[in-house]
């Protein structure tokens, strides 16, 4: 078995193991972290612990909420690319891409914006992966109509 890099493309679709779910993923060789998509996460006393309990995907092209807790978690500082920089929760998943398993840290942020729900950036990338920007395993086009069609009728039903 060779130890060299597996090529990806600049979509791919990301099996995260525990939640048994595979969803779209945008490559970004410009970002260092990776993110998931998370509109609520809170910190809640269990015992002496403290524990992040947080509410991940729910996003138009990932629909189902997976409420999960996390003991091994950090606060990070994300600079976005206009600069500004936010505060952000991280914490690990096993995660699958390609035929490569492995723990991988994700910072927590809001992607309702975003067409993928999950951003992929240099951090999980080096030493694991080479990125062909022709390629791709998504169908942009396709997911783009998803998530239109699912913002479309998660605001129906927000009226």
């Amino acid at each position: 078995m060779s130890d060299s890099p597996t090529i990806i493309g600049r979509s791919e679709q990301l099996n995260f193991i525990d939640l048994n779910v595979q969803v779209p993923a945008k490559i970004d060789t410009g970002a260092y972290h990776s993110a998931i998509h998370c509109v609520k996460a809170v910190k809640v006393k269990r015992g002496d612990k403290t524990v992040l309990q947080a509410e991940l995907l729910g996003h138009p092209c990932a629909p189902t909420v997976y409420s999960m807790e996390f003991t091994d978690y950090e606060l990070v500082a994300v600079k976005n690319s206009f600069g500004h920089s936010a505060i952000r929760y991280k914490i690990k998943l096993r995660v699958k891409l390609g035929s490569k398993s492995f723990w991988a840290s994700f910072t927590l942020a809001d992607r309702t914006d975003n067409i993928m729900p999950v951003l992929i950036g240099r951090e999980l990338v080096k030493s694991r992966f080479l990125v062909d920007v022709s390629k791709t395993s998504v169908d942009r086009h396709l997911l783009r109509k998803i998530y239109r069609e699912n913002s479309l009728t998660k605001k129906g039903s927000e009226d």
